[in-house]
């Protein structure tokens, strides 16, 4: 096959001409390091960011990237969720090189292959690979930040796993944690809801206690709350995020199964947390905390006929 990937998505999901792309991935790492205060936080080398086109994930792309402290980086893994194929395992991309509008962003060919060799990872199809848009979203803000600096990636799509499963892939990943030259970065959009969906979970406060799970359920929390549609989606994302900034497996894994929120990279999302809980038990360190930094959606749904997607850029520190 051929050894580059080429990037399917330009020209529709984002601009394939260079310069337009540039400013617009320039505008939008410039406002992110503004809500920073300060861009390239020192020891940001865990990410999470969204991965929709650019007029919706844009700015929480450009916080994501805007808090990477990519000076010392070599490899990053990027870890994002199945869209078109079902997996029960984790799989690797055989390309050896991801294309941008900037230029080709090198893959880890030898890190890929040694992964694979441990009979965790399998290598995934150059279909499967050129059809998913999860890491293709993240290269043009890699690329336009990087630049020359050779930081190559190792993109590990993530299919419907299973427990025991994401905590071997954990394990696995664990010893690159410990490298400081190595980052990491979840590609995950956040709570997909309506119809399109088939999600309608509703929660009228911030516990997201007795979340409904049903369009029936939901006319009839309707009735009883005054809270928009749109409010109660945040609730339920930002418990989310509450809850993955405790870097707890057990307690992700709970409020999974409590809300049922839609959030497309849950499983990356499992791995990482377990992978950061790990690291700082292994160092005899505080938990890891996730950091938030913005938050979006990609409508405000007021109507139990509509829909939409959230977004969420986030960071780790670890020194």
């Amino acid at each position: 096959m051929a050894l580059k990937r080429p990037a399917t998505h330009a020209g529709s999901w984002y601009s394939s001409n260079a310069t337009k792309l540039g400013a617009e991935v320039d505008r939008h790492l410039a406002n992110g390091a503004s809500v920073l205060g300060k861009s390239a936080i020192p020891g940001a080398r865990v990410l999470v960011g969204p991965h929709a086109g650019l007029a919706y994930a844009g700015p929480q792309l450009g916080e994501t990237y805007a808090a990477f402290d990519f000076k010392n980086i070599k490899r990053l893994f990027i870890l994002g969720p199945s869209h078109h194929v079902y997996l029960e395992h984790a799989a690797t991309s055989a390309f050896h090189s991801y294309e941008t509008p900037f230029g080709n962003v090198n893959v880890d060919v030898e890190t890929t292959q040694k992964l694979n060799d441990s009979g965790v990872t399998k290598y995934m199809s150059a279909t499967t690979d050129k059809d998913e848009h999860s890491f293709e979203m993240h290269m043009p803000f890699l690329k336009r930040l990087v630049g020359d600096q050779n930081v190559k990636i190792v993109p590990i799509m993530v299919g419907q796993t299973s427990q025991e499963y994401e905590k071997r892939l954990a394990k696995l990943l664990l010893p690159y944690v410990e490298d400081p030259t190595n980052a990491f970065v979840i590609s995950t959009d956040f709570c997909h809801w309506g119809n399109n969906f088939r999600y309608w979970g509703y929660a009228d406060s911030e516990n997201c206690d007795n979340v409904s799970q049903s369009r029936e359920e939901l006319r009839r929390a309707l009735k009883r709350s005054n809270t928009p549609i749109y409010k109660s989606i945040e609730y339920l994302d930002k418990k989310g995020m509450e809850v993955a900034s405790l870097t707890s497996y057990d307690k992700w894994k709970e409020y999974c199964k409590k809300t049922d929120n839609t959030i497309c990279g849950r499983k990356p999302l499992a791995i990482l947390i377990s992978m950061l809980e790990n690291y700082a038990i292994e160092k005899g360190d505080k938990p890891i905390s996730l950091e938030w930094i913005g938050y979006s959606q990609s409508n405000q749904v007021r109507d139990i006929s509509e829909g939409s997607v959230s977004y969420a850029s986030g960071f780790a520190l670890l020194r």
